[in-house]
């Protein structure tokens, strides 16, 4: 049986791919990317390039950034959050509160490495009491993207020394402290947990689960990964694959 050239060239590079020992110290035929290791992305873009010899498609990497300055606002469960992070080191938070109200604390941002703390407060009037709340936020990474258009407070990563293999478990996390000294009870403590599951099909499956005083609200969202020039953010010492781009994905915020 005659075989196509176009076969050929497919059946030659999958030779390549399980025949090369990954601990070789020259250069291995077909790693595109020169990172030791022939993985999924590098046989992406080798099968592009057979499919379309003039077109050279490489991965999107972006470098994702701090906030600056700025306005971003979220929508959960028909409720708005806003952030008003200023260039002075100062904050404006407005939120929902637990009594059907909207609650406005105020404070102070800054990053320590690539993490995120907000430290704000403001008084909460329950009937014709007002009482102090104090909230204290920690996000392990929180970026914004490449125009500064969304925050990702708490986006599931992994270590850069994996990339640019995009398959399998990416995780992240925040942790959010309401104090209120004088009305104890009335303390939460809630606990950001996200995961992205990346197939080898380039579909993903997201889970946000938000646990408060140990009662979980769980999110699930799920898309697909751009295989000819898959999206991948860099930020500290993980990578993030694009996810936030996703119409039914809510995890982020939106700038105003």
């Amino acid at each position: 049986m005659k075989i196509s050239k176009i076969n050929q060239k497919i059946i030659f590079l999958f030779i390549i791919t399980f025949s090369i020992h990954s601990l070789s110290y020259g250069k291995i035929s077909g790693d595109v990317d020169g990172n030791g290791v022939v993985n999924l992305i590098d046989c992406l873009q080798i099968l592009h390039k057979i499919a379309n010899s003039a077109v050279d498609i490489p991965i999107n990497l972006i470098q994702a950034k701090h906030i600056i300055s700025g306005t971003y606002s979220q929508i959960r469960n028909s409720e708005k959050t806003t952030y008003t992070f200023n260039a002075d080191a100062t904050c404006v938070r407005i939120g929902p509160d637990n009594f059907g109200g909207s609650l406005t604390t105020e404070g102070t941002w800054h990053y320590e490495n690539d993490s995120l703390y907000i430290n704000t407060s403001g008084e909460i009037a329950i009937f014709v009491a007002r009482y102090q709340v104090n909230i204290y936020e920690f996000y392990e990474a929180a970026f914004t993207n490449e125009d500064g258009s969304k925050l990702i407070m708490a986006p599931p990563g992994k270590p850069i020394d994996y990339m640019p293999d995009i398959l399998g478990r990416y995780t992240g996390s925040g942790e959010v402290n309401v104090i209120l000294p004088n009305m104890s009870y009335g303390n939460q403590s809630i606990i950001i947990e996200s995961i992205i599951d990346v197939e080898s099909d380039g579909s993903w499956e997201s889970t946000v689960t938000i646990e408060t005083n140990g009662q979980p609200e769980i999110g699930r969202y799920q898309g697909q990964v751009d295989p000819s020039m898959p999206i991948i953010y860099t930020f500290g010492s993980y990578f993030y694959p694009d996810i936030f781009s996703s119409d039914t994905t809510s995890v982020y915020f939106v700038r105003e």
